[in-house]
């Protein structure tokens, strides 16, 4: 999510910020409902980001789906594995637990759309799978790569079970992954999680019960990127009515319209502020 970098820019970061209307939103809730008893807590999180997805493809079979960033992830890392020949025997053997783990998560993927069944197969295929996103971000083989804990998938399960349905069922659209066109590229690439009907939603399974000012910042970049590139796959000019947060650990969802925290007279210069950061990435690279 190279939005990140952007956000995170000590430049850049700021002025968006000063941009921005951040109004008063109440918590998620005052307990969470699915405490965080693992120590693979960011595991965790993009596991269930897999698991969410799979079930509104289920749900929703028009839903749009774009290629899983674990196999983008293991793409990127054979093309480099190739540069580097002296490291093959270790690397390849975990390019092979990759590949394998990508295989056996495509055909729970599928059992998954067919029958619904939430099985232990499934559930250990998305931890690997999120491994595997670790390890393309980071260059880095987590510990114990290819193992999953029980407790892990008891966390999961505890997830899926806490998930409000009535809120979270899309009506007409749901577009997992989207992204931003030529926008995207302006920060280095940049895809959010759902866009839901008129709602761009981002999954969240953090402990913290505040829809914070982080949140509005990252949904509001997407929101800006929407404006210059559109989302792709999405005909031209249909625009986000609402930024949200899914509060997986809540179990509760909360929307906010965009013209409560995008202001119309800032618009034009919160486009320029993401073009004038393209503008370096390419002076400096």
């Amino acid at each position: 999510m190279s939005l990140t970098k952007f956000l995170h820019d000590p430049d850049f970061g700021p002025r968006l910020e000063h941009l921005l209307k951040f109004p008063r939103i109440p918590p998620f809730g005052p307990h969470p409902l699915v405490p965080s008893s693992s120590p693979n807590a960011p595991l965790i999180g993009a596991a269930f980001d897999y698991l969410l997805r799979f079930d509104l493809q289920r749900r929703f079979p028009l839903a749009v789906a774009r290629e899983w960033v674990a196999e983008t992830g293991l793409r990127k890392l054979s093309a480099r594995q190739q540069k580097k020949p002296t490291q093959f025997l270790a690397a390849q053997k975990t390019l092979d637990t990759a590949t394998r783990a990508i295989h056996q998560a495509r055909l729970a993927h599928a059992d998954y759309l067919k029958h619904g069944d939430l099985s232990n197969d499934l559930l250990q295929a998305v931890l690997r799978l999120a491994q595997i996103d670790s390890l393309a971000r980071s260059g880095i083989v987590p510990k114990w790569f290819g193992v999953v804990e029980l407790h892990d998938m008891r966390e999961l399960r505890h997830l899926m079970d806490a998930i409000p349905w009535s809120d979270l069922t899309p009506q007409w659209r749901c577009i997992l992954n989207p992204t931003f066109g030529r926008a995207s590229a302006l920060v280095g690439g940049a895809d959010a999680d759902i866009l839901f009907d008129d709602s761009l939603i981002e999954i969240k399974t953090t402990k913290n019960g505040a829809f914070s000012r982080e949140y509005i910042k990252q949904l509001a970049g997407y929101y800006i990127l929407q404006l210059i590139g559109g989302v792709d796959g999405t005909p031209a000019g249909d625009t986000i009515q609402y930024l949200g947060v899914y509060s997986a650990r809540y179990g509760r969802i909360i929307r906010v319209p965009v013209r409560e925290v995008v202001p119309s007279s800032s618009i034009q210069e919160l486009t320029n502020l993401f073009q004038e950061f393209s503008m370096r990435r390419k002076f400096q690279n």
